[in-house]
């Protein structure tokens, strides 16, 4: 056995070698020169120790094909070292897949993107019909349908996996309301995915699973890649990882069917960069000629903006090109792959864990793979968040545990014979109502305000969810026991 200093060093000398040869062949320098690959390397395991992430595989792509890859940490507790060939969920990257294949059914002239959903999903309807019928299976794969984020997470937490999965999640959009008319506007919505893959599987007459793997894995030997449960007991995944105030806690949450399109792709490092050369190359087989130009083609979310979303990929301007990329994230699992196609040079990273104490980190290793500048990540963080939401559950469980145990004090304990009026609307009324709007606005709005429900919050973000939780609790609890206490008669 090589000394391990000797094994570095011929690992090393690969890689440059490799660099070396990539770019010579173009007849380009290399974007992914030694230098750059070795700040991303220091940057990932300086994260995943800050992070405490339990386990990452990350890919650099150039000239058609992955040019560096690297993995660390553990694919479950105690379990075996995470590879590049350990499935990870995608989360929204996945939805890129159902673009694809109804690029392909459009070609194969059994669907037609601009025409309206209804022809393939006679079913479907908003709250006002008709303008829900102007809904197009392009507006569906751009997010400009109307849908809401909201509307598109009620079934987040759902585990269901039942044939007519996709159909339940149809019907649960027959009372919703559109944002705005189909096509005059932008909602990120996984609700449009989740349409989309009723729409595929009525079309293609087969289960969205099967459409994946006949069209898309099998085609680009993505052997380790498929539809949220492994196919055989041979092919794991990760094990997902959600944090609880700082501390990585394993998570066995299985999504449901309803977010399949959405985010349900399950697929290692090497199986993903072989997707990413695919589609950067405009590889025939998974997109028909021409395709492309559609699957690319986004529209600004801000008139000029510079940043837009095209079919299942957001699309960015860059001073040296055009970054076709997409974020991911499951409870548990974090992803983000993209490319810039004008430079031929891609990356991808995927971790099991999803956390509450910082923005995800993906952000600054894309901007460190497109060869921005890094970002100090440690100053990131929704610790104040956090922390805020703490203070005020335990405010409130407080105050409201005091007033079971103790009552209000003598001088108001018989409001109904001693006071007017005022005083018991200000004294009684006004902070039953405020606690109990607090209560509402912690359990309701505070979620939908970030386009989810406290159900939802729960999959993502358990420590958030429990102080939302524990804070609406005690508030009722609060406000109850203290209008029995003030509106009882002296004893």
């Amino acid at each position: 056995m090589l000394h391990a200093a000797a094994m570095k060093f011929f690992a090393v000398l690969t890689a440059l070698v490799t660099l070396f040869s990539a770019g010579a062949a173009s007849g380009q320098p290399s974007h992914f020169t030694a230098e750059r690959i070795a700040r991303i390397d220091a940057y990932v395991e300086r994260s995943a120790d800050h992070l405490n992430l339990p386990g990452v595989a990350y890919a650099l792509i150039e000239d058609g094909r992955a040019v560096h890859g690297s993995a660390l940490g553990r694919a479950a507790p105690g379990g075996v070292p995470v590879s590049l060939d350990t499935p990870f969920e995608l989360g929204s990257v996945s939805k890129s897949f159902s673009a694809v294949v109804l690029l392909q059914l459009q070609a194969e002239g059994l669907v037609n993107l601009d025409a309206p959903v209804v022809r393939y999903v006679p079913a479907f309807s908003t709250q006002r019909r008709a303008q829900s019928d102007k809904i197009t299976v392009r507006h569906l794969l751009s997010h400009r349908s109307g849908l809401s984020t909201l509307d598109g997470n009620r079934y987040q937490h759902t585990i269901y996996r039942g044939d007519d999965a996709p159909g339940r999640a149809v019907a649960k959009l027959a009372k919703v309301k559109l944002h705005f008319e189909p096509g005059e506007g932008f909602t990120y919505s996984n609700a449009n995915f989740a349409l989309a893959a009723l729409v595929i599987e009525r079309v293609a007459g087969q289960s969205f699973e099967d459409v994946l793997r006949e069209r898309i894995f099998d085609r680009l030997g993505m052997s380790r890649s498929f539809v949220q449960v492994p196919p055989s007991d041979g092919l794991g995944k990760a094990v997902g990882h959600r944090q609880w105030f700082g501390k990585n806690v394993a998570s066995d949450h299985q999504p449901g069917r309803m977010m399949m399109a959405a985010g349900g792709v399950v697929a290692s490092a090497n199986d993903l960069a072989l997707y990413l050369v695919a589609i950067a190359s405009q590889d025939d087989r998974i997109l028909p000629a021409g395709s492309a130009d559609q699957l690319f083609d986004s529209v600004p979310y801000e008139d000029g903006g510079s940043t837009g979303y095209a079919l299942g990929w957001e699309v960015r301007k860059l001073p040296n090109g055009t970054l076709i990329s997409h974020n991911g994230l499951n409870g548990g699992f974090s992803a983000v792959a993209g490319f810039v196609a004008e430079e031929d040079y891609g990356f991808l990273v995927l971790t099991n864990a999803s956390s509450s104490l910082h923005d995800r980190w993906q952000a600054d290793f894309s901007r460190m793979a497109v060869g921005y500048r890094e970002v100090d990540y440690t100053t990131r963080s929704v610790w104040p968040i956090l922390g805020l939401i703490t203070i005020l559950a335990l405010v409130l469980v407080v105050g409201a545990v005091s007033c079971c145990v103790r009552g209000p004090s003598g001088h108001i304990a018989s409001l109904r014979s001693r006071m007017s009026g005022l005083n018991v609307a200000v004294k009684v009324v006004a902070p039953t109502l405020l606690l109990s709007g607090i209560a509402y606005g912690l359990a309701f709005v505070a979620p939908a305000a970030n386009g989810s429900t406290l159900r939802a919050v729960l999959v993502f973000f358990p420590d958030i969810w429990l102080g939302l939780s524990a804070g609406a609790v005690a508030a009722i609890v609060w406000a109850v026991a203290g209008l029995v206490f003030r509106l009882r008669p002296d004893a």
